[in-house]
């Protein structure tokens, strides 16, 4: 008698742990579908940003009037574009916050799209470097090395993104 009250007692406490224990989140697909979309707005705005200053760049460049004045700001505004986008995708795929590192065509495309955009700033970039003015080529050399270390950030991030790496 005593073991029968018992065992009802246990199975009524078991039976409210498990109920009161499960937890009501979100479902795993939703919340991934949202980080994912939360990437490619980060990228697409990494993206547009390039889009921007790649024209601007190239004026200048078809022009021949590179001066320190007219280029700096956009390596500077490419430079900051690249540190705040590797932050950003830091912070989402940080390991703690629970993103699968799984990649999707349109990542895959962004990134791919992004490479070419500053591929083709790089290029644009090393036609200066001819600029007479040697304070304007070691403002160059000085952003050129703040671009490298925010380009290894940002590709550090992108890594994280694809399955293996």
């Amino acid at each position: 008698m005593l073991f029968t009250r018992f065992f009802a007692l246990s199975f009524l406490f078991t039976t409210f742990g498990l109920v009161f224990s499960a937890s009501i989140a979100a479902p795993v697909q939703t919340v991934q579908k949202r980080q994912e979309a939360e990437v490619v707005s980060i990228l697409q705005t990494l993206l547009g940003t390039l889009n921007t200053v790649e024209p601007q760049l190239a004026a200048i460049q078809q022009a021949g009037n590179a001066t320190d004045a007219n280029v700096t700001p956009l390596v500077n505004q490419v430079t900051g574009a690249l540190q705040s986008t590797a932050g950003q995708l830091a912070n989402i795929l940080n390991p703690f916050s629970g993103l699968k590192r799984r990649q999707s065509d349109d990542l895959t495309d962004i990134i791919n799209e992004i490479s070419s955009v500053i591929g083709e700033i790089i290029s644009i970039l090393q036609t200066f470097v001819t600029v007479q003015n040697i304070e304007t080529l070691i403002t160059f050399i000085s952003d050129a090395f703040g671009a490298a270390t925010s380009i290894l950030n940002f590709v550090k991030a992108i890594l994280g993104l694809i399955p293996g790496a």
